[in-house]
């Protein structure tokens, strides 16, 4: 075997060889940490210059950290512990979605000053909802049921979502990937307001905003239920604080999409789930009886993916159900 290899590297190049012979030679561990910091300062730099910008909108993902320090050597002193922290990711919106007219801060607050909140009427709402839209996404949703659980019918799938792509497609993200910028993360606790505030600042620090020089306009910030609801109260707390940064009237909460979903299909569980053993047919609880399933719930949550499972595949029998009465 040897021999072998020795002839197979004697019949190479002799630039090969000698680079093949160099395989397993590495830096020192000091220079690759040196290299470590150096790319590390490097990627803060650039998250600073890109969020500093003033032609780019980005905008902030925080949520709560922990890990379990288990101590594998038991000696006098030595316990586990609960490391707890936050952490926060910024992403950059592409330069065909940005519209600097939606971030204007002078604008919300002139908006906000004139109360017209209580003059909205349901009526003003309506006006708002696009129905012809509305019912080509119903008919594209048709399309899909009956082409995926009809196979006669199955040519309809590719109609459904071609039409959801093309006809009822109203504003599309684009087809390249979202730059993402890693904050550093902090030891504070979400659940303390002040440790909260504390991370809030250095994450905006890292993103190169501070109380002395930060760009006028709507900062963008949010997480799951509990991070949405602690930014409202700790907007509150800060709400006499004259400077626009200090008082945290710049940032606007924004509850992440994948929570709002979360909490919507929960909504629609809690109320037209009733009970496993109802015998009301057009009960949740009395189609998931019938086909052997259930959805887990913990602390007041039910499991997402089996909540949205169920919920769309009983929607496609009761769509498909339909055709009995046509």
């Amino acid at each position: 075997m040897i021999e072998g290899l020795f002839n197979i590297a004697s019949n190479a190049s002799h630039d090969k060889f000698r680079y093949d012979s160099r395989v397993g030679n590495t830096p020192a561990y000091t220079t690759m940490l040196s290299a470590l910091y150096g790319l590390s300062k490097q990627a803060a730099q650039h998250t600073l210059d890109v969020c500093r910008d003033p032609g780019r909108w980005f905008w902030i993902v925080m949520d709560n950290v922990q890990n379990y320090h288990r101590r594998r050597s038991p000696r006098l002193g030595v316990q586990n512990e609960m490391n707890i922290g936050m952490a926060g990711t910024a992403y950059l919106a592409p330069e065909s979605a940005e519209d600097p007219s939606v971030f204007d801060y002078e604008d919300k607050e002139q908006r906000r000053a004139q109360c017209q909140r209580d003059q909205l009427t349901t009526g003003q709402l309506l006006k708002h909802v696009d129905f012809s839209h509305e019912r080509k996404v119903f008919v594209a949703q048709w399309l899909w049921i009956l082409g995926t659980w009809v196979p006669s019918l199955s040519y309809l799938r590719a109609h459904g979502n071609s039409m959801l792509r093309t006809e009822a497609q109203i504003q599309r993200v684009p087809d390249k990937p979202t730059e993402v910028f890693p904050l550093p993360t902090t030891s504070g606790r979400e659940t303390e307001l002040p440790e909260l505030l504390a991370s809030i600042l250095d994450l905006l620090k890292s993103a190169g905003q501070t109380a002395r020089s930060y760009l006028k306009r709507m900062l963008a910030i949010g997480g799951d239920g509990l991070t949405f609801e602690l930014l409202l109260k700790l907007q509150q707390h800060r709400q006499f604080h004259s400077s626009p940064f200090d008082s945290l009237r710049i940032l606007n909460p924004v509850l992440q999409w994948w929570h709002t979903l979360w909490t919507n299909d929960a909504r629609v569980l809690d109320r037209h789930l009733v009970s496993y053993s109802s015998l009301d047919p057009s009960t949740i609880g009395h189609s998931a009886s019938k086909i052997g399933r259930k959805v887990a719930k913990d602390q007041g949550k039910y499991n997402y993916h089996q909540a949205s499972e169920i919920l769309y595949f009983v929607t496609d029998a009761h769509a498909l159900d339909c055709w009995r009465y046509i």
